[in-house]
């Protein structure tokens, strides 16, 4: 996939509904897709700090996630100590 960040608002046909990409994105797109979209102007190549950025996004979502399923266990373990003394 390539890295490319839009310079207009672009839709892209999905299979179920279609997506908007708002200018400024930076978004995963399939190679031959991302060269049509540059060809035409209407994204460039992701720069390597907004990739980094993405990066850094996913890497904090993953560590907010891991911290919501700890959270969920920890409630689920007092669910259970409490019916237990029921």
């Amino acid at each position: 996939m390539a890295k490319i960040t839009a310079l207009t608002k672009i839709i892209l046909p999905g299979v179920a509904e279609e997506h908007t990409v708002e200018v400024g994105e930076t978004f995963d797109s399939p190679p031959i897709q991302a060269r049509s979209l540059i060809e035409m102007g209407s994204a460039r190549n992701a720069t390597k700090e907004e990739i980094d950025a993405i990066a850094a996004k996913e890497k904090a979502g993953e560590a907010e996630a891991a911290e919501l399923a700890k959270i969920a266990e920890e409630n689920a373990k007092e669910r259970a100590r409490l019916s237990a003394d029921k």
